[in-house]
């Protein structure tokens, strides 16, 4: 079985803080990856559709055809304003290194991906005509 991994390991941290009677809160996750293997099972790794390291625009990847590890990271970050107040919000951010490999654990759609946003709404929970809730 030349094209499975040897070993695979995961793990990650997971953080929640909030505070003002849970008005505000702040998220925080890490996860990270090791796989080790044949060159064949790395290779397989390191062009799979998660990855793709040979694309040609990808200059911060190099396709290594003689490793025999692959090491990840990821994670996210977001601060928010929820509870039962109107006005809420979120600004958060999540990262993937290339080299994350969550498969062996879960499923792991896309690696190699820097993502931000942000969102503010308006809740009304008082029933007003024949609307019960409205959100802008």
């Amino acid at each position: 079985m030349r094209f499975l991994n040897r070993a695979a390991y995961t793990g990650g941290l997971d953080f929640r803080h909030q505070w003002q009677n849970k008005t505000y809160y702040l998220n925080a996750r890490t996860s990270f990856s090791h796989i080790r293997g044949t060159k064949d099972a790395i290779y397989e790794a390191q062009v799979a559709p998660q990855r793709y390291y040979q694309r040609p625009d990808a200059d911060y990847v190099e396709l290594n055809p003689n490793r025999t590890t692959l090491n990840g990271h990821g994670g996210y970050l977001t601060i928010g304003r929820g509870g039962n107040h109107k006005l809420r919000f979120e600004l958060g951010g999540m990262w993937r290194s290339p080299g994350l490999e969550l498969n062996d654990l879960g499923f792991l759609r896309q690696a190699d991906r820097i993502m931000q946003y942000g969102w503010m709404g308006y809740n009304i929970t008082k029933p007003a005509g024949i609307f019960r809730t409205l959100r802008f």
